[in-house]
């Protein structure tokens, strides 16, 4: 049985980062494939699970190329930003304004007439 490091599976799996290691435990606990651990912080797999992780992400992915996803394209589609809280105020500002706004409940007066008087001002 030949154990293989996580740094060479990191390399199959194309993974950039600074800890490429911990980023390859964390995907075969996500399928539930079982490593080897060899002392502290040293984690080995053999072939078949390293088959099988490929395996269980061939039929759980949605696409084909997922096991080329870098660890960073990993975590940008979980963690989308939503939009700021200053650009939903503007939008619903805006939503507020295109609204008809309705006929006003204050009494008007009758002082739109007004009467000319002939010859104007004098001063």
């Amino acid at each position: 049985m030949l154990l293989v490091p996580l740094t060479e599976i990191a390399d199959r799996l194309h993974y950039d980062g600074t800890d490429r290691e911990r980023s390859v435990r964390r995907l075969f606990a996500k399928y539930s494939v079982p490593i080897v651990k060899r002392g502290r912080g040293r984690y080995f797999v053999t072939e078949k699970q390293y088959e099988a992780l490929i395996e269980a992400m061939t039929i759980c992915s949605p696409s084909d190329g997922a096991a080329k996803i870098s660890t960073s394209a990993g975590r940008s589609v979980s963690g989308s930003k939503r939009g700021s809280s200053r650009s939903i105020l503007a939008a619903q500002i805006a939503e507020t304004l295109q609204k008809p706004i309705g006929q006003s409940s204050k009494r008007k007066f009758d002082t739109k007439c007004f009467t000319v008087l002939e010859g104007g001002r004098t001063a």
